[in-house]
């Protein structure tokens, strides 16, 4: 993510400020531009988001990453589809959801039942679409955690844990014939397998 602590220094309070848009791009984007980007991996095109900070409304930045996924949507050719974002929830204890994540959900939601969305006033229809959202991943809560919104896995990891002495991360195997996300935990904590 850009800034999830809202902060313009390290020694600036959390949640103070936002780094510009131009900032951001000149010191982390310079490939892309923006921080939101998609990649093709062997058997799988994935969808990565730029959370920022803890949004409770959808602002601009958000709805246009929401309305860049609902197009690449419509023009997908490829039949998995994954998405990874830093936050799905503010705390996994509440699970009260990011309004850009549920957004995203939603739109996946849309894209897997091949229906009709309207994101930020502009429907897309996924009646004719191909492929299928198979999971998100995602971590911000420093806690494991499976759970299902909108139909769809959300799959949190660890990767650093307070107090841990060194960084845990998990390697993430999927196998579409068995329908099981394998997942290998490199430091503290447990593997996991997910049916999907």
């Amino acid at each position: 993510d850009t800034n999830s602590q809202g902060k313009a220094t390290e020694d600036s309070a959390t949640f103070t400020t936002r780094l510009s848009n131009a900032a951001i791009r000149n010191l982390w984007y310079r490939d892309r531009g923006r921080a939101y980007y998609d990649f093709q991996g062997s058997n799988t095109r994935f969808f990565v988001f730029d959370t920022g900070t803890k949004a409770e409304s959808m602002k601009d930045y958000q709805w246009e990453q929401c309305q860049w996924f609902a197009k690449e949507l419509m023009e997908n050719t490829n039949e998995h589809i994954v998405i990874a974002q830093h936050i799905v929830f503010y705390s996994s204890a509440n699970q009260n959801v990011q309004p850009i994540a549920d957004k995203i959900l939603s739109i996946a939601e849309a894209f897997n039942n091949r229906t009709t969305i309207s994101v930020n006033g502009i429907e897309y229809s996924f009646a004719d679409a191909e492929g299928r959202v198979e999971f998100i991943l995602a971590g911000h809560n420093h806690a494991d955690g499976i759970y299902t919104l909108h139909g769809i896995p959300v799959i949190l990891t660890i990767n650093v844990r307070s107090g841990a002495n060194a960084p845990s991360f998990d390697l993430c195997l999927v196998d579409y014939d068995n329908r099981e996300f394998k997942m290998v935990r490199i430091g503290d904590g447990d593997d996991r397998t997910v049916a999907f």
